[in-house]
């Protein structure tokens, strides 16, 4: 199901605004909602300084993040934050994000039924994976079980000049824990299994209350029960805060709060400028580009920028052609 225009669906990928979501407060129903705390992930975040390409790919053949347990995201500015498209539209436009998301998931149902969809009427988590897939803002924050997936949309987009980062999470660690919380507020669901947090009817309980008590705070991985194809090549799943008003980020640092590994759970490996392009030549040499992470001749179209750009670091052609000197 491919998207009109990559541009206004960038799955994984951080979305095109490069600037940081203001602070300040919007008004909720009458009451006040205060923005997200700055740098509330710092003290949980264990920061790496990347210089060479070498020693980018060594750190993800080692240990901790070899391990299949972690998931990764690109961001293509080290300055970005870790905030869903919803929870940055809302807060520059000073709405309400509960208030924000109830228009745009109305919205797009209203118009949804033109299309053969095939999305089940109740199931919240599949129309929010959907929303997302098309460009819509959502409080889903994509991921990747690839880290060259995510490395590649952190140098693909970055500015000549700017850092850029990939994010890495413990996400077996991050489930136990937040189910662990989920279990507490709800007892009902204490002898459950973790997937049971995806299932329609509990998804909507526990992660789309219209108004969470202040102190209801997590994260979790969350996956609908069918992805598309695009999910599927990417490698991808979401992460999904319960309460928009506190925002993804305090919603982690509640969950990191409460895991016995401390900053050991979430780390952040920071790109340098002049490795970027270095990486960025690896990762094409293991197939991964927007021609096979956007499958279409959108995405092999939106692929010969970046193979140019390569092209301009090697001094010489990626695939010999009628054109080699």
């Amino acid at each position: 199901m491919p998207p009109l225009d990559i541009e206004s669906a960038p799955l994984l990928n951080q979305e095109t605004n490069r600037n940081p979501a203001p602070s300040g407060t919007a008004s909720e129903n009458g009451r006040t909602v205060q923005a997200p705390e700055d740098n509330c992930l710092a003290a949980f975040t264990t920061e790496v300084i990347i210089s060479s390409a070498q020693d980018f790919f060594q750190r993800l053949l080692s240990e901790p993040l070899s391990s299949h347990a972690w998931v990764f995201r690109g961001h293509a500015d080290s300055t970005w934050r870790l905030q869903p498209s919803l929870e940055r539209h809302a807060a520059r436009k000073k709405i309400g994000p509960m208030k924000a998301e109830r228009f745009v998931i109305h919205e797009f149902k209203r118009v949804a039924h033109q299309y053969e969809l095939g999305v089940h009427e109740d199931d919240e988590l599949e129309w929010l994976a959907l929303m997302r897939h098309h460009g819509a803002p959502t409080r889903l924050l994509d991921w990747t079980k690839s880290p060259y997936v995510a490395a590649f949309f952190a140098t693909a987009e970055a500015a000549e000049d700017d850092s850029c980062v990939v994010w890495a999470i413990d996400a077996f660690t991050l489930t136990g824990v937040a189910f662990g919380m989920v279990s507490q507020m709800f007892p009902q669901f204490k002898n459950e299994r973790h997937e049971i947090l995806c299932q329609s009817g509990v998804f909507q309980q526990i992660f789309m209350q219209q108004y969470p008590q202040p102190e209801y705070a997590l994260v979790a991985p969350v996956q609908p029960s069918r992805a598309n194809e695009r999910v599927t090549v990417q490698q991808g799943l979401f992460l999904c805060p319960c309460n928009l008003h506190l925002g993804f980020e305090q919603c982690m640092s509640k969950v990191l709060q409460s895991a016995n590994r401390g900053s050991r759970m979430l780390h952040k490996l920071v790109i340098k400028p002049e490795v970027r392009t270095d990486i960025l030549q690896q990762l094409h040499r293991m197939n991964i580009s927007y021609a096979t992470l956007f499958p279409g001749l959108d995405g092999f179209a939106r692929s010969l920028g970046t193979n140019l750009e390569i092209l301009g670091k090697v001094g010489h052609p990626l695939i010999p052609g009628p054109f080699d000197a």
